[in-house]
């Protein structure tokens, strides 16, 4: 009986274990001592003129506290969602500093653009058509611990849409 109690328990930190990996998208709800104990043990880079952390949890709340954005939890279906807004634009924030928007307008294209190139200047912009359809790069030859690569492209979806993603070296 006390065997079978063991291979339960076993059990039950496995699969706690496996899906608490599977998680997609950051969930930042870390306590003061988590977030104390995973910047000590992170590595950093810099965006936008501030040194952040590496894990998408601490970062988040770095840039927020700088000021560059803003951040939200909302609940969808099972999970938490966490919600970015950046230049004015909503994105949900996905691992590896991968932000999807539903917006992929003019005017959301040329707030993003604005704002990154504050920091990084003009972009190398790819297929100089429609600024909705372009991708967009900054420190595209130039990516180190303190200048990201930066781009923006359109979601490829029927319903359309803007991801930007975040790379350091």
């Amino acid at each position: 009986m006390k065997h079978y109690l063991y291979l339960t328990c076993l059990f039950v930190l496995f699969i706690t274990f496996c899906s608490a990996k599977n998680n997609t998208s950051p969930n930042i709800s870390k306590t003061n001592a988590q977030f104390d104990e995973a910047a000590i043990n992170d590595s950093t880079v810099c965006i936008f003129d501030i040194p952040i952390h590496l894990d998408e949890e601490i970062a988040i709340m770095e840039l927020s506290a700088a000021g560059i954005l803003t951040y939200d939890i909302r609940k969808f279906e099972d999970s938490n969602i966490t919600v970015i807004e950046f230049a004015g634009v909503e994105f949900a924030l996905n691992k590896g500093f991968v932000f999807m928007s539903t917006k992929h307008d003019k005017q959301t294209i040329d707030s993003l653009v604005s704002k990154i190139s504050s920091y990084y200047g003009e972009p190398f912009i790819d297929d100089e058509g429609d600024p909705e359809y372009n991708y967009y790069h900054w420190n595209l030859y130039e990516v180190s611990s303190d200048k990201p690569y930066i781009r923006i492209r359109p979601l490829h979806s029927d319903e359309g849409g803007l991801v930007m993603t975040w790379k350091w070296s």
